[in-house]
C-alpha cells in the first residue's frame, strides 16, 4: 500500500477525466490488506484486551490504556502515578504470563505515565 500524499491526491482530483475510472476489485484490495503486516499486528493487538482483563483488577484496568505494540514490546499508558508504580512492581510478571498465554507475541512491557488533561 502506498502512503498518503495530500498534494498528489489534490492534483489527481483537479485533473480532468475523459471517460470512466477503472474500478479496483474489492477482493484484491481486501486480500492485500489482510495479508499485510499491519493487519497481523491488529489481530495480535485484539488479543491484548482479554489478557489485560484476565491479569488486572477492574480498578487498575480502568487506568491502563494499551498504546503501541511493536517488535514484541507493548507500551501501556497509565493515568495515575500510584497505579503505575503498583503495576510496575506487582503486576508485570502476571501480565506478561497472561499475554504469552493469549499468543500475543509480547516479550516486554514498557510503562509510561499518561499526560494529564487540564
Amino acid at each position: 500500500m502506498t502512503g498518503s500524499d495530500p498534494d498528489r491526491d489534490r492534483k489527481n482530483a483537479r485533473r480532468q477525466r475523459y471517460g470512466f475510472r477503472d474500478a479496483e476489485p474489492v477482493a484484491d484490495s481486501m486480500s492485500s490488506f489482510l495479508d499485510s503486516p499491519e493487519a497481523q499486528r491488529m489481530r495480535r493487538f485484539q488479543k491484548v484486551a482479554p489478557a489485560l482483563r484476565e491479569a488486572l483488577s477492574p480498578s487498575l484496568l480502568t487506568k491502563v490504556t494499551p498504546v503501541r505494540m511493536q517488535s514484541g514490546i507493548l507500551t501501556l499508558e497509565v493515568s495515575d502515578g500510584m497505579a503505575l508504580h503498583e503495576l510496575r512492581q506487582h503486576a508485570s510478571h502476571t501480565l506478561l504470563e497472561a499475554l504469552a498465554a493469549h499468543g500475543t507475541g509480547i516479550s516486554r512491557l514498557q510503562w509510561r505515565l499518561a499526560k494529564s488533561v487540564r
